[in-house]
């Protein structure tokens, strides 16, 4: 009996042990998202949805920066959005500069982008930077 009663406790202390290890181990460190199942119908459906909801949101973005966009790469660090729109702005209208910034550090990659109103404008950019 008595050493049916330590087997048990050891057993009982083990097993809480083992839980409150297992039971961290067991649990993803993201989120995990559960939902039902859908059938190919539900699926075309939504997927439908969303290319149009896409289509619409891109008619708006194309509305925004009508113009022509020029993609600029080998940016040094330092430069900034305003010294990269300071450069462009002799050859024409400036509709929008992106510059693709490092999230950690804050730092520019290295790319940007320029959104400038003509074609002409452009042009004389791509010739005279190049």
């Amino acid at each position: 009996d008595k050493e049916d009663k330590e087997d048990k406790e050891d057993g009982k202390e083990e097993t809480g042990d083992k839980e409150g290890e297992t039971g961290k181990e067991e649990h993803p460190e993201h989120l995990l998202y559960v939902q039902r199942a859908q059938t190919r119908a539900e699926r075309k459906a939504a997927l439908e949805e969303e290319r149009k909801k896409r289509k619409e949101a891109k008619g708006e973005g194309k509305g925004k920066d009508k113009g022509v966009r020029l993609c600029i790469r080998n940016i040094a660090e330092e430069v900034t959005a305003e010294k990269l729109r300071e450069l462009m702005e002799p050859f024409d209208t400036i509709l929008a500069v992106i510059l693709r910034c490092d999230e950690e550090t804050g730092k520019n990659r290295g790319v940007g982008f320029v959104v400038m109103s003509s074609m002409e404008g452009a042009t004389k950019a791509i010739e005279e930077l190049n």
